[in-house]
C-alpha cells in the first residue's frame, strides 16, 4: 500500500514536470514565432510598429461612412444594420453623437466637468463595448462633438453663454437654441475633457462642430463679452490652438493617437481668396495646421439658385462639389506662414507644421432629400467628385439615419 503511494507521488511529480516543460516549450516557439513577424518587417518608425501589433487604423485613414446619432447608437438593431450596410459597400467608418446641439453628453461621463455641469443623458448605455465591436469589425470609430450651440449648459452656467443685451439672460438663435461663449477658457477646458474621455473610450478620432459664432437669429442683440465681436477670428482660431494643444498624446508629441477634426461651412472654401469669415470666425486657412481633418459640409442643397449657375444645384452635386474641392487649390501659394498665432491671442499657442491639405479635406456629403431625391446616381456622383478632386475620404450625413437608399449600393 504505502508503495503505491509512492508510486502515486513519483507520478504526480513527473507529471508536473512535464507540464513545466511543455508550458516552456510552448512560450519558446511563440516568441521565436514573435520574432520572426518582427524581423519580416521594416519597422523604422512608430507607424511601423503599430502595423506590426495589428493596428488597422494606421494614419492617415480613407474614412468612408455614415454619421450616426446617440439615439440610433443605443439601438443594438439599427447599429447592426448599419454595420451590415458599412460592410455591403465597402465603407469603414461610423461617426457617433456623444454630444450634440441638445448639449448633452450621450452616456454616463466620468470626466469631472460634465459631472460638475450636471449634462448628461446616458442614452448610450455602454458606448466603450460599441467601440470595441466596431474595432472588431475594422470599423473606425469618430466621436462627433457639437462645440459651442448647446441648448444645456446655459441654463445650468448662464455665465458661461453668449447673452443677450437687452434681457442679460442667455442669447438664443432662431431655433431657440443657446450658446457658449468661444472665449471662454473654462468652456474650452469642458470640451478637451470630453475630448480626452473620447479617446479613453477608445474612439479613433473626435470630430468638432459648430466650433463658430452664431450664423442666425438676431445677432445683433448679443451682448459680446471681452470685446470680442470684432476678433471673430482671432478667437475662433485660439479655440482651434487651445484644442489642439490641450489634448495629453498632443502634448507628448503622440499625435497619431489622437486624431481631430473640424466641421465647417462649406462657403469657407468660397472665400479663400478674400480671407471673410463670414461673421462666424470660421476660416478653413486657420483650420489647416490645427486639425488632422477639415470636413466642409459641402451639401449641394445648400447652395443658392444660381451658384455656378446652377438654377437648382441639388440636381448637380457632382458639379458642386468639384467645384468646392477645386477652390483648394488656392491654399498651395499661401502655405508659408499659414495658421501663425498673432502675438496677443488671448488663449495663446505656437504653429504646428502644416501637412499636405490633400490629406486633410474630407468632406460632409448629401444622403438626404432635399432639393432633390438623392437616389443612387447621386450619390455616386457625390463619391465621384471627392475622388476625383483631392478630397480624403467622404461622411454622409442623414439627419434621421435613414440609410435604406444604400441598400445594393455597390451592385448598381
Amino acid at each position: 500500500m504505502f508503495q503505491d503511494m509512492d508510486n502515486l507521488v513519483k507520478t504526480i511529480k513527473y507529471f508536473r514536470i512535464s507540464l513545466f516543460f511543455l508550458f516552456f516549450f510552448f512560450c519558446l516557439v511563440f516568441f521565436l514565432y514573435f520574432l520572426s513577424i518582427l524581423s519580416s518587417l521594416e519597422i523604422k518608425t512608430k507607424k511601423d510598429l503599430d502595423f506590426a501589433f495589428g493596428n488597422k487604423f494606421t494614419q492617415p485613414f480613407y474614412a468612408k461612412g455614415f454619421y450616426v446619432t446617440s439615439w440610433t447608437a443605443s439601438d443594438e438593431r439599427k447599429v447592426n444594420q448599419l454595420i451590415k450596410l458599412l460592410k455591403e459597400n465597402n465603407f469603414n467608418t461610423l461617426v457617433i453623437d456623444i454630444k450634440d446641439v441638445s448639449g448633452q453628453v450621450a452616456y454616463s461621463s466620468r470626466a469631472l466637468q460634465v459631472k460638475e455641469g450636471q449634462t448628461e443623458e446616458p442614452k448610450i448605455k455602454d458606448i466603450k463595448r460599441i467601440v470595441e465591436r466596431l474595432h472588431l469589425l475594422d470599423i473606425y470609430a469618430i466621436a462627433r462633438i457639437a462645440v459651442f450651440q448647446d441648448a444645456t449648459l446655459p441654463k445650468i452656467r448662464p455665465d458661461l453663454a453668449l447673452r443677450d443685451k437687452y434681457t442679460n439672460q442667455p442669447w438664443r438663435d432662431f431655433k431657440g437654441l443657446t450658446w457658449l461663449n468661444p472665449s471662454s477658457k473654462e468652456v474650452l477646458d469642458f470640451h478637451v475633457a470630453l475630448a480626452k474621455e473620447a479617446f479613453d473610450l477608445g474612439f479613433d478620432e473626435v470630430n468638432f462642430d459648430y466650433l463658430r459664432f452664431p450664423s442666425d437669429g438676431k445677432i445683433e442683440n448679443i451682448a459680446y463679452q471681452d470685446n470680442i465681436e470684432k476678433e471673430k477670428v482671432e478667437v475662433i482660431k485660439n479655440a482651434f490652438i487651445y484644442l489642439n494643444q490641450h489634448l495629453a498624446y498632443r502634448q507628448a508629441g503622440l499625435k497619431d493617437k489622437e486624431k481631430i477634426s473640424i466641421d465647417l461651412f462649406g462657403l469657407t472654401l468660397w472665400h479663400l481668396d478674400d480671407d471673410s469669415d463670414m461673421n462666424i470666425g470660421q476660416r478653413l486657412i486657420d483650420t489647416l495646421p490645427y486639425f488632422d481633418y477639415v470636413c466642409p459640409m459641402v451639401y449641394p442643397s445648400h447652395y443658392p439658385s444660381g451658384f455656378l449657375d446652377l438654377k437648382n444645384p441639388a440636381e448637380y452635386p457632382y458639379e458642386v462639389i468639384s467645384a468646392n474641392l477645386k477652390k483648394m487649390e488656392l491654399v498651395e501659394p499661401r502655405r508659408q506662414g499659414v495658421g501663425a498665432p498673432s502675438s496677443d491671442a488671448s488663449i495663446g499657442a505656437s504653429e504646428e507644421e502644416n501637412s499636405d491639405w490633400a490629406t486633410k479635406i474630407r468632406p460632409w456629403l448629401q444622403a438626404f432629400n432635399l432639393g432633390a431625391e438623392y437616389n443612387q446616381d447621386l450619390l455616386k456622383k457625390e463619391i465621384k467628385a471627392v475622388e476625383e478632386n483631392g478630397g480624403y475620404g467622404f461622411l454622409f450625413w442623414n439627419a434621421r439615419n435613414d440609410y435604406a437608399v444604400f441598400k445594393d449600393f455597390s451592385a448598381k
